[in-house]
């Protein structure tokens, strides 16, 4: 047994366990669009595919029929998943630049409104010490 084809079997697997369980425990990621779904589960079973040629090699099996067998899907598998997450790269790079501009503005939107609710405050404080030293509130 080889140990380095070990630990890297266990954190290959781990990986799309990971992934998948992330789905479970995230619900808003099973509601992605298809296509980044998509992208997540092929990305899952390229990583998947990579443990099981290591497994394989950890278990002196990297001379048998199986062995080619998962390196060839392997193949398959990591080179579709390149085809296919190619050309959703810029959209991904998009998708998140749109998302991360509408999360600054809604911080500026945030703070704008707490700069308002502040100075409404100051007001309303102001005006109640005014009452209770008998001057009426400068409006």
């Amino acid at each position: 047994m080889k140990l380095d084809d070990l630990i890297i079997t266990i954190a290959y697997f781990s990986i799309p366990v990971q992934l998948v369980a992330s789905l479970a425990f995230y619900p808003r990621l099973i509601s992605m669009p298809p296509h980044v779904l998509g992208v997540f589960i092929l990305v899952a079973l390229f990583i998947l595919c990579c443990g099981t040629g290591h497994l394989l090699r950890c278990a002196d099996k990297a001379d048998t029929t199986l062995f080619h067998i998962v390196q060839w899907i392997t193949a398959g598998v990591s080179i579709f998943t390149a085809v296919v997450l190619l050309p959703m790269i810029p959209l991904l790079m998009s998708e998140v630049d749109e998302g991360l501009e509408r999360m600054r503005k809604l911080d500026r939107e945030a703070a704008q409104g707490d700069k308002y609710t502040a100075m409404n405050i100051m007001s309303e404080d102001k005006a109640e010490r005014m009452k209770l030293i008998g001057q009426p509130p400068n409006h």
